[in-house]
């Protein structure tokens, strides 16, 4: 392989390398528009922030619901016979 072949073959790999830079830049900037329209977040560490804070309400639900509907079933038990 000559010089020119090599440095052809370089030019083309970096070329890649900086479309798919591109492409990848385009969907980071795609994925921070839709955060901060649909949560309200301007970055990535405030979107984890939420997230975090959102898993610990649906913990903190699935706990309170769960004691609402033992609390139902042992009051009604005997009604519903369950």
């Amino acid at each position: 392989m000559t010089t020119v072949e090599k440095y052809q073959k370089l030019v083309n790999q970096v070329e890649t390398i900086q479309r798919d830079i591109n492409r990848a830049e385009g969907s980071l900037s795609t994925q921070l528009e839709k955060l901060k329209e649909e949560f309200d977040c301007n970055n990535i560490e405030s979107a984890q922030k939420l997230l975090e804070k959102l898993k610990k309400d649906a913990d903190k639900n699935e706990k309170d619901f769960q004691t609402a509907l033992e609390n139902f079933e042992n009051k009604w038990s005997s009604v519903l016979n369950v």
